[in-house]
Formats: C-alpha cells, structure tokens, sequence
C-alpha cells in the first residue's frame, strides 16, 4: 500500500488529497501537506455552496490526533470566498470545523474527555493550552446541535429536576425529554421563575403538545404547570418515589430500633426490682 493511501486512511478524512508529507526530528512532528478535493474547493462555510473565489491567506495549519507520542499536523493553502448570503468568509475544508485550529477528530476527542476529566487533565494529555479547551466545547456542541431551538417540538413526555453542586451551595434546573432520553433544557438556579423562564421559551404549540411532567413533590412546579401547560398530567418519578420509600422505611427501622431498646431497658428494669424485692 503507498504512504499517501495508508497516510489518508490514518486520517479517515473523505474529500482530501494527499500532496506531500515530512517527519521533523528535533521537533517530533509530522507535517502532512493536502488540500480539498476539487469539489470541496471554494465552498461556504456556512452554507456549503460555491461560491466565487475572493483572496489568498497563504497556508493554514491543523493540528491532528498525535502518532503514539508524535504531534500530527495538516497544513493545505487556505482562501477566503465571496459567498453571495453570508459574505466574505474562509472558504470550508472538510478535516476541520470553521475557525478552528485543531481537526475534527481532534476536537471530537477532545470534547469527549472533558465529560469525564478536568479541563487541566485534558490540556496536559492533549498537550494544548488550558483556555483552547472552552471554544472546541462551543464548536462541537455547535456541529452536533446547529438547531437546539428543534429540541422542543414534539415534547410530550418530559421531566423536571433540580440538583445541587459544589457541595449543595448552588443549584440547577434540568429539563429532559424522557421520549430521546435526552437533556433539551439546563439553567442555573432553581425555583419557579427559574421554570417559567423555560415555559415562557415554548412557543403554544409547543406547550400544548406536552401530555405529562415527571418531577418531585415541590409545589412550585405544579403551580407553574397550572399556569403554563394546565392540561397536561403532573406524575412522580420513580426515582423520587423509591428514595422517599427508602428514607420511610429507614424511619421505621430507627423506631423499630428505638422501641425495641427501650422495652429491652424496661424487661431489665422490671427483673432488677423484682431482684431486689426476693432479697428482701
């Protein structure tokens, strides 16, 4: 298999072409030179049209998933389009996102590690800077969400909860549509203008469509679904109801418990006396 294929198929990058390629010992990096396939030249970043070519940037730079311990760069000549909508702008390359200096897998790795690590622990294994971390979370999130605003039709079944962090100082509110199993609202604080924030969001339809809520025992809630959705069915969620049963059935145990230790302080009471009184 030649270099450029096996390179190309390292990469799993479509619509590239494969110039050129040199390793740099001194500073273990490997520079792979490519550029757009023909019909992936000139296009919008916004729209993916073709659109007329404006000016030159000169050469541009990616940096890729790195080789074993091997930084792996990309580097193709980059021009900026005249798109008849959105105006001048950097034309499109389908290895990276817009604005961005990192491929798409780069940061698609990247985004994945930061639910699970730190933000420092990210940096230092990726080996970027601590602050490029926030913008590829914005451009992922971006890419994977263009239309968040479509995540509230068709609601119907969907539950509310709060939670707290940073050790119970801080609260936030968590909507989820039990129907994607997915989050489609989160906000800071909790309370009821908290939920009105994201009722007053919903367009009517979008209101009417939502046949039941899921959540706590708080009246807050209830208050604001008279309000805002009164037609649709308040239910508890199981999560809630197996720990209320939980903590009633710890209550019962600890009077259980507490009975059961006085009736056995009493019983050895009762035989003291009685103790004392056949002495007599």
């Amino acid at each position: 298999m030649p270099n450029k294929t096996l390179i190309k198929q390292l990469l799993r990058v479509k619509n590239i072409v494969i110039d050129s390629y040199k390793y740099c010992a001194e500073d273990d990096r490997f520079t792979i030179s490519v550029h757009p396939t023909k019909g992936q030249q000139c296009l919008c970043p916004e729209c993916r049209k073709k659109c007329p070519y404006y000016d030159s940037l000169g050469t541009h730079t990616w940096r890729s998933l790195d080789i074993g311990s091997t930084k792996v760069f990309l580097e193709a000549p980059v021009h900026r389009i005249e798109c008849p909508v959105h105006g001048v702008l950097t034309e499109y390359v389908p290895w990276a996102r817009h604005h961005s200096s990192f491929t798409r897998d780069f940061e698609n790795t990247a985004a994945w590690m930061v639910l699970y690590l730190p933000k420092t622990a990210v940096s230092s294994y990726m080996r970027i800077a601590w602050n490029t971390i926030g913008p590829i979370i914005s451009r992922y999130r971006k890419d994977a969400d263009p239309y968040p605003e479509h995540r509230f039709n068709g609601l119907k079944h969907i539950g509310i909860d709060e939670t707290s962090y940073k050790k119970g100082h801080k609260y936030i509110t968590v909507i989820v549509d039990h129907d994607t199993n997915s989050v489609i609202w989160v906000h800071e604080r909790h309370g009821k203008e908290v939920l009105r924030e994201f009722f007053e969001q919903l367009s009517e339809e979008q209101r009417a469509s939502i046949e039941c809520v899921t959540a706590d025992g708080t009246r807050w809630i209830s208050e604001t679904m008279e309000e805002y959705i009164p037609s649709a069915h308040r239910c508890l969620d199981s999560y809630h109801m197996v720990e209320w049963a939980q903590t009633a059935i710890d209550e019962v145990r600890t009077e259980a418990g507490q009975q059961s230790r006085s009736r056995t302080q009493s019983s050895l009471l009762a035989k003291h006396l009685r103790t004392l009184q056949l002495s007599k």
